[in-house]
């Protein structure tokens, strides 16, 4: 009986020792996949930060950008609440031109009067020619219309 014990006792080590064997491969496994895991989720974990990274420098640009065109569009309000008093003037002198007493002058001296007006307006608002039409280069004179050269339009 006693050698069937230590037989039965044998094989019941032999078998405890081969599940050992086995739950430590398991555990191996199961550590290695986590630590796969691990490694896959500090990739993910990077990635997302330099995309972080990369949303958040996208914003602070498209905010600077977008400052700059608040300033652009501030700027351009600006000019027209400008240029509003001037386009009022504009229109009361071009009544005061087909209110004209005595000899009531032409529609190309109208048109001239008109051209010049905005020849002399572009000129005092940019500080420079801006050609509206090629018919600018007709100036009214007090004898009538002139052409001008280049040179003189630009002196």
């Amino acid at each position: 009986m006693a050698g069937m014990g230590r037989l039965c006792s044998g094989t019941g080590a032999g078998r405890s020792q081969d599940t050992a064997v086995q739950d430590s491969q398991k555990l191996d496994a199961v550590l290695a996949a986590v630590e796969c895991i691990g490694d896959s989720l500090e990739r993910a974990r990077t990635s997302l930060e330099a995309k972080i990274d990369k949303v958040t420098s996208d914003l602070i640009l498209l905010h600077a950008d977008h400052r700059k065109l608040a300033d652009k569009t501030g700027a351009i309000e600006a000019r027209v609440d400008d240029l509003m008093p001037m386009t009022s003037r504009l229109k009361s002198e071009m009544g005061d031109v087909l209110r004209l007493p005595g000899n009531s002058p032409s529609p190309r001296q109208l048109f001239l009067r008109l051209a010049y007006s905005c020849f002399r307006r572009s000129l005092r608002l940019t500080g420079r020619v801006v050609p509206f039409t090629p018919a600018l280069a007709l100036l009214g004179t007090p004898r009538g219309p002139k052409i001008m050269s280049g040179s003189e339009l630009h002196a």
